[in-house]
């Protein structure tokens, strides 16, 4: 207004025998332009005010907001769950977590005591769950087969998003990748995760199931009995079995054929049933707090070597066996980036990759969609919470 306003005074000066008219002109314009200016004045005054009303109401609506999720976050009065976890606390891929977040006093802060139930396999933990005799389990990713199969089981925290198994051979009967056909291999199924890593690792070598004699037997530590025992040729080994295997005389051949690339595939989670996390879900989101808070814990380098010692005792093994596994899933450049993540959620391109891998291997009929898999819900209001 003010640029109007000097602009109209430099005309009125350019012009000869200015009227009184003229000037009263002027005079009405200016009270015009004064009138307008003061108009637009007040305006722009209300408009600052209804801005300034606006943000405060947004501020209040945030406050509220955060004051919300804050009320809605679960306490730590006493609580048990029924946990379930393949081969009990000492499987490093899934109980021995649950181990870990005891003796690092998580539990205790959390306010939770788990009844854990030690379970041979994925098809049992799903009945477990499927009857009401488990709350939520630490299991493999055999869910995935239940709730296509119509089950009520879904993932509601990550674990482990990459394969962890290697074949371990008895070298008097096995080469290498090249001699595994016509070979027999202990294996916990034949439907689940397990099973979908080795038809994709056998691809790379061109081979198939049908290439390998498989005797379905149990856990990872109970298959390596069977190893051995001379009961088979081989097995798919994870740590700590692997190492342990390794000190025994067998060979590691490596999480991939040369030249392979490791699979990404959830190979763990925590699962539950739909049902009971919508009758419970300050139950779930009070286990996925120490999940989560667990594995922030255990991939802190200033914790490493309490963990390694935790893991020495609650997985029975060797203090050379635990550090090498724990050096794998925590420090290594393949495995730690999808190991207990961070944020708790399940990775969904891993989840994709079993998936599809498991229709194309005639494991599943069809693929069920990732939000009958699995819901990021809990995890993420438990990280909210932390």
């Amino acid at each position: 207004m003010a640029l109007s306003l000097i602009a109209t005074a430099c005309g009125d000066d350019g012009e000869d025998g200015t009227s009184t008219a003229d000037a009263a002109d002027v005079t009405e314009a200016d009270a015009t332009d004064a009138t307008e200016a003061d108009g637009a004045e007040a305006t722009e005054a209300d408009a600052t005010e209804a801005d300034a009303t606006e943000d405060e109401g947004a501020d209040a609506t945030e406050a509220d907001s955060a004051d919300a999720t804050e009320v809605s976050c679960p306490g730590t009065e006493p609580m048990t769950l029924r946990v379930a976890a393949i081969a009990g606390s000492r499987a490093m891929t899934t109980g021995l977590w649950l181990g870990v977040a005891e003796q690092a006093g998580i539990l205790e802060e959390e306010g939770l005591t788990l009844d854990i139930v030690d379970f041979r396999a994925s098809a049992d933990v799903n009945n477990g769950l499927l009857s009401g005799e488990l709350d939520m389990a630490v299991n493999g990713s055999g869910g995935i087969v239940a709730t296509a199969q119509g089950g009520d089981v879904i993932g509601v925290g990550g674990g482990v998003d990459v394969s962890v198994w290697e074949p371990l051979i008895n070298t008097e009967r096995v080469t290498g990748w090249d001699d595994l056909a016509g070979k027999t291999v202990a294996v916990s199924s034949t439907s689940g995760v397990v099973w979908a890593v080795l038809g994709d690792l056998l691809a790379e070598q061109g081979l198939t199931h049908d290439d390998i004699d498989p005797v379905v037997i149990g856990s990872t530590f109970e298959n390596y009995a069977a190893l051995e025992s001379g009961q088979v040729d081989w097995i798919p080994g994870a740590a700590p079995v692997n190492f342990i295997g390794e000190d025994s005389g067998f060979e590691r051949l490596g999480y991939a054929p040369p030249g392979g690339e490791v699979p990404l595939f959830t190979s763990g989670y925590v699962s539950t049933t739909s049902g009971f996390a919508e009758e419970n879900p300050e139950a779930v989101v009070r286990f996925m707090r120490a999940w989560i808070r667990t594995g922030q814990w255990a991939k802190d380098p200033a914790n490493f070597e309490r963990v390694v010692e935790i893991a020495t005792e609650v997985s029975e093994v060797e203090e050379s066996v635990a550090r090498r596994s724990m050096e794998l899933y925590l420090l290594g450049d393949v495995h730690s980036p999808y190991f207990l993540a961070e944020d708790g959620e399940i990775n969904d391109e891993s989840l994709t990759n079993l998936v599809d891998s498991m229709v194309r291997q005639e494991i599943l009929e069809e693929a069920p969609s990732l939000d009958d898999l699995r819901t990021h819900e809990y995890a993420r209001q438990a990280v909210a919470c932390l």
